[in-house]
């Protein structure tokens, strides 16, 4: 059996309506920046942590609603504070070559493949809203600041990532 989309799976859930799902699409096709959780969020269709709760039962899979007992300081400075940002993901640990990040949308098969890409890993991801990412990023940042930490360029994190799956 193929699997419902996330919109049908919304639909079902009694959250859209048909109607409300063309208006989405249509926005998202008019706004290729916009993401359509954004829109889902910013027409009031869902809050940011229904949105969460709902993608997490969509997916099967875990959200997140506290990271900071979560934060991994060493795999942040290894993925490089942009990349984070960039992104809106956050590094909770390396496990078997696979890195689990925490993001607002596991959907994105774009950025994660990307991510694969760009730091050599497998990824495997959890839920969690933006809100929550964005203060954990930028509770890492304060730490940095703190600690002042030099981040390395991209040649020397991938040396680092490396260094640390092989061990």
């Amino acid at each position: 059996m193929e699997k419902k989309t996330y919109f049908n799976f919304l639909a079902d859930s009694g959250i859209l309506k048909e109607n409300e799902i063309k208006k989405i699409m249509d926005l998202r096709r008019l706004s290729k920046e916009a993401e359509f959780e954004d829109i889902l969020v910013e027409l009031g269709f869902l809050s940011e942590t229904e949105l969460a709760y709902e993608l997490s039962r969509y997916l099967d899979t875990s959200f997140i609603t506290d990271l900071e007992p979560f934060v991994n300081l060493e795999l942040s400075k290894l993925l490089g504070l942009e990349r984070l940002k960039r992104y809106c993901v956050l590094p909770l640990m390396l496990f078997n070559n696979n890195l689990y990040l925490a993001m607002r949308n596991p959907l994105n098969k774009k950025v994660i493949s990307k991510l694969e890409d760009e730091v050599g890993l497998k990824i495997k991801t959890v839920i969690s809203t933006k809100e929550e990412i964005t203060r954990s990023i930028d509770y890492i940042s304060e730490l940095i600041q703190r600690q002042g930490i030099k981040l390395n360029n991209s040649e020397k994190r991938q040396n680092r990532i490396n260094s640390v799956t092989q061990s």
